[in-house]
């Protein structure tokens, strides 16, 4: 989400930034644009540890067929943007007895004290990636494949109407299908474009319960949390261009959800 759109996490869910953390995020933003020559960065959310907390930023790079995205962090007591790595899957035994435990706030944290190559940036790097997958929402419309089959902004979306936006249906998951065959010749070729909604998989495919969706509390926004990660939140204003999400949260899943509902 842009900064400039927190009046509505502030009403709907209490979260801000203390005025040093939107100086840090802010100046690390235009540092990152700068240096790599990111066009669309935007704030992802907060995970609170016991001792200081982790704020991150997502750059959203194009990619053929799917833009590609690249996490940066900081914490309360190091200002400067940092890439977090990339998960790596041979470390999620270790990674997984910690599921259920709060971060401490340092990133070079031994997860397992005879063992120095698991750390809680480690850690980050799976649970960051994890909530973004589940949070990382938009709006029928926003995007569409081009006759390359890219996945692109749409420039002319113009927000949903609001009789839409009431419905689960209407807000997709933004994230790589792992089942689309993107060689396959039902998809565009020449000019023909083909709706977004063929290719992402729909809120409404996800567990029954699990998406909780509301107008905000001045009736201009529509808003969903995911009840798997306590914390989410994701908006659209109907009409309008502008939706988002961010995570204000522990970093901890929700894994008894499945019993719960």
């Amino acid at each position: 989400m842009d900064l400039d759109q927190f009046d509505v996490v502030q009403r709907c869910i209490g979260q801000t930034l203390t005025p040093l953390e939107r100086c840090n995020i802010e100046c690390g933003i235009i540092q990152r644009r700068a240096e790599e020559g990111l066009d669309f960065v935007q704030f992802w959310g907060r995970i609170c540890g016991e001792s200081s907390d982790y704020l991150f930023v997502v750059a959203l790079i194009n990619g053929n067929p799917f833009p590609k995205k690249k996490f940066y962090f900081c914490t309360d007591t190091l200002s400067v943007l940092q890439q977090l790595p990339d998960a790596d899957t041979t470390k999620l035994d270790t990674i997984n007895l910690w599921s259920t435990r709060r971060f401490q706030g340092d990133p070079s944290l031994l997860l397992k004290e005879d063992d120095s190559s698991v750390t809680e940036l480690d850690r980050l790097a799976h649970v960051v990636r994890e909530i973004d997958s589940t949070i990382a929402i938009i709006p029928s419309g926003a995007y569409i494949i081009s006759s390359s089959r890219q996945i692109l902004r749409n420039s002319y979306f113009g927000g949903l109407k609001w009789n839409e936006a009431m419905n689960v249906n209407s807000f997709f998951h933004f994230k790589e299908p792992d089942d689309i065959d993107w060689g396959n010749t039902s998809l565009p070729t020449g000019e023909n474009l083909v709706h977004i909604r063929t290719v992402l998989k729909s809120v409404q495919q996800d567990l029954a319960g699990s998406w909780v969706l509301n107008k905000d509390n001045t009736g201009t926004y529509v808003t969903l949390r995911c009840l798997f990660f306590p914390g989410s939140f994701v908006f659209h204003q109907p009409e309008t261009r502008i939706f988002g999400s961010v995570y204000f949260g522990l970093g901890i899943k929700n894994s008894d959800l499945f019993y719960m509902l």
